[in-house]
């Protein structure tokens, strides 16, 4: 289980913005992320290449995160669609 969620500046730039496009697909980015850190339930991939992150689908939207299991931390690195997605920052 995860305690606590940070969110770098990138990613609540993304999510604002998607706010303001789409409120019904940034509850769902928000509810799937939830979904996650309380149950560990959802589509969630370990990228290859990219020492200990994570990609959580949400339809068309990917959420590129880490986790630090020591402080059960989730840090939100990125939001983007998926044919944007570059995995990379």
């Amino acid at each position: 289980m995860i305690r606590r969620v940070f969110w770098r500046p990138d990613a609540i730039a993304a999510i604002r913005h998607l706010k303001r496009e789409s409120r019904d697909e940034s509850r769902r980015i928000g509810w799937a992320i939830d979904r996650f850190t309380t149950s560990g339930l959802g589509d969630v991939k370990k990228l290859t290449g990219q020492r200990g992150e994570f990609r959580l689908r949400v339809g068309d939207w990917r959420v590129r995160f880490t986790i630090d299991a020591e402080s059960q931390a989730m840090v939100i690195l990125q939001i983007v669609r998926r044919n944007e997605a570059t995995y990379r920052d």
